[in-house]
């Protein structure tokens, strides 16, 4: 069974969470974001660690280019709570969880099949290539995050 997306990102600027968010729509999610390295092309760390409404996460982005080192944001209908292994969160009420790592790496984690399906679209059209993840490709004790 398909369980998501990976992609490769450009290392550059921009406003890559905004547009993955968008795809997702956050703002209908409460998330939690951790492990977050991100700075803003005026030159400094942008700190939004933390458990937020989805619209209030989208007002708290920076209005100017970015730049996204590493960020975990994990998606849920109700209260957040963290999420390390893959039978966590197969077995959470988590919709979603994106990954990004080192700049360029992203895996977006997804259990809604048409929500899935409209974020590989968008990915797709904005960003080419990408690979499915299958559930055989993760094992139980998987980490999704680092």
């Amino acid at each position: 069974m398909i369980i998501g997306i990976s992609f490769k990102l450009e290392n550059e600027w921009g406003f890559i969470l905004e547009r993955l968010l968008q795809a997702c729509d956050i703002t209908r999610y409460n998330v939690l974001i951790k492990n977050d390295e991100i700075y803003s092309s005026k030159g400094y760390s942008i700190d939004i660690a933390g458990i937020y409404s989805g619209a209030t996460l989208m007002k708290l982005l920076p209005k100017e280019r970015n730049y996204c080192m590493t960020v975990s944001i994990l998606a849920f209908e109700d209260e957040p709570h963290n999420i390390q292994l893959y039978d966590e969160f197969k077995n959470s009420n988590c919709k979603f969880i994106i990954f990004i790592d080192d700049v360029v790496d992203v895996w977006v984690y997804i259990k809604d099949p048409d929500l899935l399906k409209r974020t590989t679209e968008i990915v797709e059209q904005r960003y080419g290539s990408y690979e499915y993840v299958h559930d055989t490709d993760l094992n139980e004790k998987r980490r999704l995050l680092w």
